[in-house]
């Protein structure tokens, strides 16, 4: 996780004051997205619940995010016998941020892997490197 590259700027903190929680929250989202990356799995989609919008990025992805309260976020498997395999995550802002990953579906028996993936991530850690980074610590 720590090899994590940093959280670009977002437009939408410009529209207000950013409170610890809300940059710490987004740091997990962030974190999360590119620990599935590291596990296969690319997110390819947003959906709000309306319409479905394919991420162009990383930032666009985040952008995307954080404008909406609630969202899925639709990953697809980018390799192995598995490849092509979609499964969602569902994403509810504004609560703590070690609950914003809220509920995922997965295949019975996991067969691809994505609820061990999911599984694995650590919310808690990302506080630790997000302190770590701005106060210049080993990670």
């Amino acid at each position: 996780m720590n090899k994590t590259p940093a959280m670009p700027k977002l437009s939408v903190n410009d529209m207000d004051r950013v409170s610890f929680q809300r940059l710490h929250e987004q740091h997990v989202v962030w974190f999360f997205i590119h620990h599935m990356l590291d596990k296969g799995w690319k997110l390819v989609d947003v959906d709000d619940g309306d319409d479905d919008t394919t991420v162009r990025d990383m930032a666009h992805a985040m952008e995307t995010i954080y404008n909406l309260d609630e969202c899925w976020l639709r990953f697809k498997m980018q390799s192995g016998p598995h490849r092509g395999k979609k499964h969602s995550v569902y994403l509810v802002m504004g609560n703590a941020p070690d609950e914003v990953i809220a509920d995922w579906g997965y295949t019975d028996g996991d067969a691809d892997g994505f609820d061990a993936a999911v599984s694995a991530f650590k919310p808690e850690e990302v506080a630790r490197i997000m302190l770590g980074r701005a106060f210049g610590l080993a990670e």
